[in-house]
Order: C-alpha cells, then structure tokens, then sequence
C-alpha cells in the first residue's frame, strides 16, 4: 500500500507536491465524469450520441487545461535537471486524465463511422484493456492471463 511504498523509498517532500496534486486533479476529473454518468440517463438515441461525443472532445480540451495549470502551479519550466522529473509528472497526470475518459472514448467508437480503421475493438474479460483486432490478425490479448496452450 502507499504507506509501506512511502516508508521504504525516500521521497522528497518536494517531490509530493506534484503527486499530491495530481491525485487532487484526477478525483476532480473523476468526478466530472460521474456526473456525467448520471446525467446521460436522461438522453437516447442520436441525443446520446451527440451527447457522448460533445463531452469526450469537451473531457479532451480540459485535459490540456488541467496540464497547463497543473504546470504553471508547479513552476515547471522543463529545462535543467528537472527537466524530465516534470515531463514525467506531466505525462502521469495526462495518463491518469486519460484512463478516466477511456471508457467513453470506446463508447464513441461503436458509432463512429465504418472505415475510420478500427475494424473491432474488443475488451479483455480479464484484465478490461481494450484492444482492436485488425483483419487477419487472431492473436490473444496481453493482460497477463495465460492463454490455454494444452489444447
């Protein structure tokens, strides 16, 4: 858990601010997203689809606003020895902004229009990752789960 990982690695007091308020931005993102969930009851059809697209763009423009303000919070200026501790901050809250739309994004795909190159996308009943299967390709997932190899 967090305490025993915080116990045997020291790490700066400096360096938690950036982990503190990128745990602060995703419960906001998070939260967003959840209202969003129970308001998208009320809309069907063609409403629903336009709904669900007009809030993923909308998600997407935020994230780079939550970047950018996460940034100049921060005083990231991404030069020196620093430079890619911040990058890496960065990318760990874009990432993490990310997975909180992801379930919308694959949502977004079964209406998207044929021919826009996702073939099937598909989702592990393991580990949930989603992935595409392009034509002729019929390999297994990599979540981890072995696949049964004695038959």
């Amino acid at each position: 858990d967090s305490a025993l990982f915080l116990k045997l690695f020291d790490i700066r007091e400096s360096d938690r601010k950036p982990l503190k308020l990128i745990a602060k931005e995703v419960d906001l993102f998070n939260s967003v997203k959840e209202s969003f969930d129970k308001i998208r009851d009320n809309y069907k059809g063609k409403d629903l689809v336009d709904l669900l697209f007009e809030f993923q763009a909308w998600m997407i423009q935020q994230i780079e606003v939550i970047k950018k303000n996460f940034c100049t919070e921060l005083d990231f200026d991404f030069m020196g020895v620093d430079a890619d501790l911040q990058a890496g901050y960065c990318a760990l809250l874009t990432n993490q902004l990310r997975t909180v739309i992801y379930g919308i994004r694959i949502e977004t795909e079964k209406y998207a229009v044929s021919g826009h190159g996702v073939v099937d996308a598909r989702q592990c009943p393991h580990c949930k990752e989603v992935w595409i299967k392009i034509a002729g390709c019929e390999g297994g997932t990599t979540c981890g789960n072995r696949l049964d190899t004695s038959l």
